[in-house]
């Protein structure tokens, strides 16, 4: 049986032949691409079993092709080649790769590596058997995964809990304090993120448990500023907050999960900001749509990527440039869970002003009439 391998990179023959050489008697069939158009081109008609991508090269964005590749023939075992920059090898193996391998490379290594696997069948859904092969054992596995992952940071929660009520009553024990609170912002924070992973998974597959109810979104958002002051302060951001006061923002939520959407874009807020940057909160209703943003003077989005940040995937590219991208699952389970609640999450920066901003859109309802109001008589 002939199968198929594609070699993203290079095109000087004396690099190409020896490469060849080692995998023809594995019957695999060598196709060469200069450039990931050409390398799309030719996978679509050849789906290869085997796919090489030179990450080396400066004129080849090679980390995004093995995202890319990675995404679309996740049964393919995927080789990345470098020249051994460390930092290329972990962005690499992080992205999904099989195999690293220094230029120049080891043909025979690569053939003794790949040879005992072509025949052998490779599940490309692997979270599918990690997590259960139906939607009632994913519920299961979810719970039991929340369960032993939260357990520990409680205890470290409960501990650092103990230490504040303590040092609380001690002056001499105020710069200990200071940290203490933010060991417990950190432990909340990182509970949230067990939560979030796994809620993704929930609101993925449509079998997250909503409890809606009226909320007044701007109460529910300075509560999220108010658990988050003393990173927000120790982060020394400039923040303005501009919520009403009089007339309620009114909307159905599931509170708990509205206050962790909250979290997250804060959390992302916190992560690509420096000293001195600005921190702008607003709410407002607008039409039948109630907006909340969250704007910051931070690190802007790679111009194109707006959507994809919103992604659960991979974002070397714009590592690379020295843009924005996700923090782990956070911004992906915030579009998730507004979508979830007939909502969405917009996202732009700003190259005149200077701001990036996520803007949460959710469905509005009118606020409570008082006692009396619009009666007659």
């Amino acid at each position: 049986m002939s199968l198929s391998a594609l070699y993203i990179g290079r095109a000087e023959e004396t690099f190409l032949q020896p490469l060849r050489d080692q995998l023809e008697p594995l019957s695999f069939q060598l196709n060469h691409a200069a450039d990931m158009e050409q390398a799309l081109r030719l996978a679509d008609q050849h789906e290869p079993s085997l796919i090489i991508v030179d990450v080396s090269l400066p004129t080849l964005n090679g980390l995004w092709c093995c995202g890319q590749m990675r995404a679309r023939f996740p049964s393919a075992y995927l080789v990345a080649l470098c020249q051994g920059e460390p930092y290329l090898y972990h962005a690499a193996t992080m992205l999904g790769v099989d195999l690293v391998l220094s230029v120049p490379a080891d043909w025979p290594l690569l053939g003794a590596w790949v040879g005992p696997r072509v025949h052998r069948p490779r599940l490309p859904q692997m979270t599918e058997f990690l997590l259960g092969s139906t939607t009632d054992d994913v519920v299961g596995t979810v719970a039991i995964l929340s369960h032993d992952l939260k357990s520990p940071i409680s205890i470290i929660i409960s501990t650092l809990e103990v230490l504040i009520s303590i040092y609380e009553a001690d002056p001499g024990m105020a710069s200990s304090l200071r940290l203490v609170r933010g060991a417990l912002s950190a432990a909340y924070r990182q509970m949230n993120l067990v939560s979030d992973f796994l809620d993704l998974i929930r609101l993925e597959m449509n079998i997250y448990d909503l409890d809606c109810h009226p909320a007044d979104l701007a109460a529910l958002v300075r509560d999220a500023l108010q658990a988050e002051a003393s990173v927000l302060s120790s982060k020394k951001l400039r923040v303005e907050v501009e919520l009403p006061t009089e007339t309620p923002l009114v909307a159905s939520v599931d509170q708990g999960l509205f206050s962790r959407m909250c979290s997250a874009l804060l959390d992302n807020v916190i992560k690509f900001t420096v000293h001195n940057d600005l921190l702008r909160v607003t709410g407002r209703r607008e039409g039948a749509n109630i907006l909340i943003t969250f704007a910051d003077t931070g690190r802007p989005i790679y111009p194109g990527y707006e959507r994809q940040i919103l992604e659960r995937a991979p974002h070397w590219q714009s590592r690379q440039a020295g843009t924005r991208t996700s923090v782990a699952m956070g911004l992906p389970f915030v579009y998730r869970a507004a979508k979830a609640q007939d909502g969405d999450l917009q996202v732009n920066s700003d190259p005149v002003t200077g701001l990036t901003t996520f803007t949460l859109i959710l469905p509005a309802l009118d606020p409570p009439t008082k006692r009396g109001e619009n009666e007659h008589g």
